[in-house]
């Protein structure tokens, strides 16, 4: 019993995590996302079902991502977005070093 409990948080875990992680990702690309997926898979079946909601009604659609944007690919998309502003501002806006 509890094995499969174990197994059953896990799965609903990584669920939770690749559907915030893709989701936030999708709209926040020059964003690091990983607190968002953190917190959706550490709740595991808590937030299975309340998460899918949560994004629909944020207006947010369904993506799945294992991986988080690199540092560089995030950095590409936010010199796009700001061309005025330079890496040194990119980092100081995330708290990055």
């Amino acid at each position: 019993m509890k094995k499969s409990l174990i197994v059953v948080w896990v799965l609903c875990g990584l669920f939770n995590w690749m559907l915030a992680l893709g989701s936030f990702t999708e709209k926040y690309k020059d964003q690091n996302n990983i607190d968002v997926a953190i917190f959706g898979g550490v709740t595991g079946p808590f937030s299975t079902i309340g998460l899918p909601i949560a994004l629909i009604i944020s207006g947010l659609e369904f993506e799945f991502r294992l991986v988080p944007l690199s540092k560089e690919e995030r950095w590409v998309v936010f010199h796009e977005k700001y061309p005025n502003l330079s890496r040194n501002d990119f980092s100081k806006k995330r708290g990055e070093k």
